[in-house]
């Protein structure tokens, strides 16, 4: 790591450009992030973009906690500008920097990027990926397999029901603070099957009233998820996680700000 890359990864204050979208460090589609040093300096990069923003309080995070926490959300590589001679450091950032135990950064950047983007492309990147299912699991009979709750909210339909997901441990103890369930790996075969079969047992979260984002959705056909219910609030119908199941690019209808 050459002296400028150092430098950047131990200043005691710096300033992070983040998206209007998501709330997050801002990623492009290069897998890149944006440092400043001094706050100035970030404003001619804000102007060409309105859909970003800069804190006016520095950040102060120690160099594992800072890389972590970029390589966790899929980032690759950190910009940063050199104040003293105006010049773009590029910092890589690698798994061995890290210090966070749990990851799943290549689906983290699937969610930004398409909040970002609107792009139906990290839809369908999301195929390979793992999630994380809340689920109940009671008392068990002796010599009877345990009875499996997976965690849903309705639809202000009442009809409709949408699965909590989490990208990451994180997320999901985040959201469980009361220890009252456990999370289930699931790849996209599996959550297929539970959001499909309507005689799953389940455990209604009773959640509807948090998410403001059900106008979106008038007309629900069927099942579908929220994904990082707390942070990234991603909601996705039937129709939207056909892609993902699918994998490949598909015709569909597309709801308002989702392209193709």
């Amino acid at each position: 790591m050459d002296t400028d890359a150092y430098n950047a990864l131990t200043l005691k204050e710096f300033y992070i450009v983040k998206s209007k979208e998501t709330g997050k460090p801002y990623i492009s589609e290069q897998r890149e992030a944006f440092l400043f040093e001094i706050l100035r300096d970030a404003t001619p990069f804000i102007e060409k973009n309105p859909d970003l923003y800069v804190d006016d309080r520095p950040q102060m995070i120690k160099k594992d906690v800072f890389t972590s926490g970029f390589y966790s959300e899929g980032i690759r590589c950190i910009n940063m500008m050199n104040p003293k001679t105006k010049k773009t450091t590029q910092v890589a950032i690698s798994k061995e920097e890290c210090k966070v135990q749990y990851y799943n950064e290549e689906l983290n950047a699937d969610i930004l990027l398409l909040k970002e983007t609107k792009k139906k492309k990290y839809l369908r990147e999301m195929h390979d990926k793992h999630f994380l299912l809340p689920v109940e699991i009671r008392a068990r009979t002796p010599k009877v397999y345990p009875s499996i709750h997976y965690v849903y909210t309705l639809h202000t339909d009442n009809v409709t029901r949408y699965y909590f997901l989490f990208s990451t441990i994180q997320e999901f103890d985040e959201w469980n603070k009361e220890g009252k369930f456990s999370p289930l790996d699931v790849d996209i075969k599996t959550l297929r099957a539970i959001v499909v079969n309507t005689f799953n047992v389940n455990v209604n979260y009773k959640a509807n009233k948090l998410f403001p984002e059900w106008k979106d959705i008038q007309k629900p056909q069927t099942n579908g998820v929220i994904i990082n219910p707390l942070s990234d609030r991603l909601l996705l119908d039937y129709s939207l996680l056909g892609h993902i199941f699918a994998g490949t690019k598909k015709k569909s209808s597309s709801p308002e700000g989702i392209k193709k």
